[in-house]
């Protein structure tokens, strides 16, 4: 998007207001130098878990200059098969990317994560340990589950 101001003013004009953005850290884009054909967030390599804490980074920016006030993330970063990747590897891979993620946020702001439990790399899936809590991070970000497959981060107030 080049305009985002304008965007934001036409939106206005509309009555329209941009509630949260989302990031695409699950299909590769034209142009991408690393792949996410395996996960992102959670991926073993650092490279592809930077590019997608980044692109997270850059749509927060996005969604700042829009007015809205969350960030939404589709974590497909799972398995297909028993065995396929160290689970516990992984879940922590994914944490650290997700807070990574959150810290140049605006005051205010939110993550939303969403599960879709149907389809492909599901065996095994980084946001569904129900119950688990994402660690404080420098005290600034307080994870807390707010339904049974829905988790949002928020800034203590």
């Amino acid at each position: 998007m080049n305009d985002a101001k304008a965007v934001r003013e036409r939106g206005e004009s509309l009555g329209i207001s941009f509630d949260a953005v989302n990031s695409n850290t699950f299909q590769d884009q034209a142009g991408q130098a690393q792949s996410y054909r395996y996960g992102s967030l959670s991926h073993t390599s650092a490279a592809v878990r930077d590019q997608a804490v980044k692109h997270n980074i850059e749509c927060i920016a996005l969604g700042k200059a829009l007015g809205s006030k969350a960030l939404t993330v589709w974590v497909g970063d799972g398995t297909n098969f028993p065995g396929q990747q160290a689970l516990a590897d992984s879940l922590d891979r994914y944490l650290e990317s997700a807070k990574a993620s959150m810290p140049p946020s605006p005051e205010g702001w939110r993550m939303f994560i969403e599960h879709k439990l149907y389809e492909p790399a599901f065996y095994s899936h980084r946001g569904l340990r129900l119950g688990h809590e994402l660690p404080r991070h420098q005290g600034n970000w307080v994870p807390r589950r707010t339904a049974w497959s829905t988790w949002v981060t928020t800034r203590p107030a």
